[in-house]
């Protein structure tokens, strides 16, 4: 779990439920983390007694939603406070340190900043170094480094550092290093060491009775050690205190976007701060991550850190749907260099832009096989002419309808078995055939794909796509319906497509694309099974029955996810009746109530505790609340106008 996400497009910085930065990516969101995971640690040392922040207490949130991270904790008899920036601009994090003396005598206190970096994710070859020119800790490898300075108020640096060696158990854990010197309140005085290695800075000052004082702290990323340091002279406190204003300004006017929407506070909050969420998974060069958690690597190893086209297409027409169309067109631009020259996405993606790790094979025994999840292709198209048909920015969007729209629609359109798309992946990523899922995503991009090519007058492509959307809507009306209801998929046995009756969350997809009405009796029972089915003690609405994913009770479905309980809520807004919208409220609500306190929501929760498990956040459950409290306020995509 990660409590805060912080970032710029360019660095991004993910803190623990203490406020310690655990996640440091740089130079993309989501691609190499600069400390593998390791818990960047934060001491104090008052009356002889040195303590760990992660033993306190501690209080944390976004500053009035903004991305401005504040973590408050009490160490008697001192109220602590970080205010943590990211630059607009600059691979730099600023921590403000509030150091409140509440007692009526002085009081001494010592603050210690760990750097536990791993440059370029990996722990070979690093050098950590104190450079006594700039009195700053500099940790570099090649074409990777990092800055660390600590002043105070009046511009005096840290007055002890040590560097050293660490070491790791065989799952990567950190269990000797250099913080450990930290801990009898002095520090060695060593100025470098190279291999794999950890740094501790430290500054001592006096608190006048019922006052504050205060301390800077800034990490600044850079491509050389010549980079870094050129900056050093410019971390001061007036630089501090001067950007702490303009990024409070700055994430201000850009939340000013939202308005005053007439919704629940809670409700309200939670969608400022999704939208805040969102743009921190965002990178400069339009690659959006499914999360920057970094924390499943050590069960996996392996981590959600990538560009899925899906995630990144519900993410993208998110933040169209709130106002913000500067993230869906430079996904376009991504996603223009990384499609496949045949007019398709594989997998999933690199944040920059090069292929990741997949589990898809490359051989099969079927006819016309991909290693594809065909919904991937599709949504970025119905992404894209969702962004034109709310913006009409045609200069903008004319070059990818040649680029990207057409040859992903052709595939689409190409893609197909007697009537529907041949089998690939699901959106799960556990089951190959055809999916209802990918079904209702091929047919919104036809749709829509028809209606913007009429706009540009290509009348007969236009035409061509119609007739395939309808021909698709035919055969999935005789193919994929049993028993009066949506099927999960067709799978293959021995050569013949064979229906798939597990009720499963994606059943929805029809309704929520726009392939059917929400008023048909098609979907009606289906929508019927997913409640009734798919329900948790808990409140939230699992994937599909029996899913044992994170699963850690054999009772109910499965655990309730973010994603799957918004899609139910979404469906209910498109039904229109006033106790529908009712109940999808009640189901916003409950996200809001299962959020960390920070506001930061995970992918699902566990059944049996009614805690959050495996990532957080994951961008795409901010994504669909953010759709969610769109379509309650009335904003229909074009797929369902």
């Amino acid at each position: 779990m990660r409590w805060l996400s912080l970032g710029n497009g360019e660095l991004e910085v993910n803190l623990d439920s203490h406020g310690q930065i655990v996640c440091f990516y740089y130079p993309y969101v989501g691609q190499e983390n600069q400390t593998s995971g390791n818990t960047n640690r934060i001491g104090f040392c008052h009356a002889g007694r040195f303590t760990w922040v992660d033993s306190c207490e501690c209080d944390m949130g976004y500053l009035d939603d903004l991305m401005i991270g504040q973590t408050r904790l009490v160490l008697e008899p001192f109220e602590i406070t970080f205010t943590d920036f990211v630059d607009d601009h600059e691979p730099l994090i600023t921590r403000i340190i509030s150091l409140k003396n509440y007692s009526n005598v002085k009081q001494d206190i010592r603050v210690f900043m760990h750097h536990n970096f791993s440059l370029f994710d990996n722990d070979v070859g690093d050098t950590g170094v104190f450079d006594p020119e700039h009195h700053a800790i500099v940790h570099y490898k090649g074409l990777r480094c990092v800055l660390a300075k600590l002043v105070d108020e009046s511009g005096r640096g840290f007055d002890q550092y040590a560097v050293g060696k660490k070491t790791a158990d065989v799952e990567g854990n950190i269990v000797q290093g250099t913080y450990l010197d930290a801990e009898d309140c002095s520090l060695s005085g060593n100025p470098i060491e190279q291999g794999f290695v950890d740094s501790v800075i430290s500054i001592g000052l006096d608190v006048e009775p019922n006052s504050t004082a205060k301390l800077y702290y800034w990490l600044l990323a850079g491509k050389s050690v010549e980079r870094v340091t050129s900056k050093a002279r410019e971390l001061v406190p007036s630089k501090a205190e001067s950007d702490f204003s303009f990024i409070r300004s700055y994430w201000s006017k850009w939340l000013s976007r939202v308005g005053s929407p007439n919704l629940p506070p809670s409700v309200l909050r939670l969608y400022r701060r999704s939208l805040t969420v969102i743009s921190s998974q965002c990178g400069r060069n339009g690659s959006i991550v499914a999360s920057t958690d970094y924390s499943i690597e050590r069960v996996s190893h392996d981590t959600y850190n990538y560009v899925w086209p899906r995630d990144a297409a519900y993410i993208a027409n998110a933040m169209d749907m709130a106002g913000y169309p500067e993230y869906s067109l430079r996904l376009f631009e991504f996603a223009s260099k990384v499609m496949e020259r045949d007019g398709y996405f594989l997998q999933k993606y690199n944040s920059n832009g090069t292929l990741a790790s997949s589990w898809h094979p490359w051989v099969s025994k079927y006819e016309g096989y991909l290693p594809i999840q065909e919904d991937e292709t599709a949504l970025m198209v119905w992404c894209l002419c969702e962004h034109y048909f709310t913006y009409g920015d045609i200069e903008k969007i004319a070059r990818h309808y040649h680029h990207m729209v057409k040859p992903a629609s052709s595939f689409l359109m190409h893609f197909m078995d007697k009537g529907l798309p041949r089998p690939s992946y699901d959106l799960w990523e556990e089951r190959f055939g055809v999916h209802i899922h990918t079904v209702a995503a091929v047919h919104a991009a036809l749709k829509l794909t028809s209606r913007l090519a009429q706009e540009v007058g290509d009348t007969g492509y236009a035409n061509e796509c119609s007739d395939a959307a309808d021909a698709l809507y035919k055969a999935t009306l005789e193919k994929m319906v049993y028993d009066g209801r949506f099927v999960r998929r067709l799978y293959l046995d021995d050569g013949q497509l064979k229906p798939d009756l597990t009720v499963d969350s994606a059943m929805l997809a029809p309704m929520l694309l726009g392939m059917v009405d929400v008023y048909s009796p098609v979907a009606k029972k289906s929508a019927e099974a997913v409640t009734s089915k798919l329900a948790t003690g808990m409140g939230g609405f699992a994937r599909y029955e029996d899913d044992w994913y994170m699963r850690t009770t054999k009772s109910g479905p499965g655990n309730p996810w973010v994603i799957t309980t918004l899609w139910v809520a979404q469906y209910k807004i498109l039904c229109g009746s006033a106790q529908d919208k009712l109940e999808a409220m009640r189901l916003i609500g409950w996200c809001s109530e299962h959020a960390l306190s920070t506001g930061v929501l995970p992918e699902q929760f566990d059944l049996a505790s009614g805690k959050p498990t495996s990532v957080a956040p994951l961008t795409w459950s901010h994504a669909e609340l953010v759709r969610t409290v769109q379509l309650y306020l009335g904003n229909r995509p074009a797929c369902v106008r």
